[in-house]
């Protein structure tokens, strides 16, 4: 099953995107956008299921923390066997209210998503990346 939707998102010719914090409002909304016309590889913390996302033969679905530098060479890998990528953009964020969160804790955050992002620019050099906040 997993080889059949590799070589079903492979046979594809339109663009890829990947997606962070697709399971948010924005990237939820996003998805619903895009689906029918880009190939999307979606990373989340949640599951596709538990984020409402329905199954769909242009979305590879990543259950990870980007936050988590330890998972990013596994996901780049994986997004490399999906056949790469054109397109990011980054929606990954706290969900929190920022004004009770303290600065050394969204320094923090900000700090390690960006590193996750310049190790998954390193493996997709042409990719171009989109910050939405």
């Amino acid at each position: 099953m997993l080889i059949d939707n590799y070589i079903n998102f492979l046979n594809k010719k339109t663009p890829t995107i990947i997606m962070t914090g697709a399971s948010g409002f924005i990237g939820r909304n996003l998805i619903d956008a895009t689906v029918n016309n880009f190939k999307l590889v979606c990373i989340a913390r949640r599951s596709q299921k538990e984020a409402g996302i329905a199954e769909h033969a242009n979305i590879h679905w990543i259950q990870a923390d980007i936050g988590n530098i330890n998972n990013v060479e596994e996901f780049a890998q994986e997004i490399l066997l999906l056949g790469g990528a054109d397109h990011i953009i980054h929606l990954a964020g706290s969900n929190d209210n920022f004004s009770k969160l303290k600065a050394a804790v969204i320094r923090k955050n900000a700090v390690s998503r960006t590193k996750c992002l310049t190790i998954i620019k390193y493996f997709f050099f042409n990719v171009q990346i989109n910050y939405i906040s």
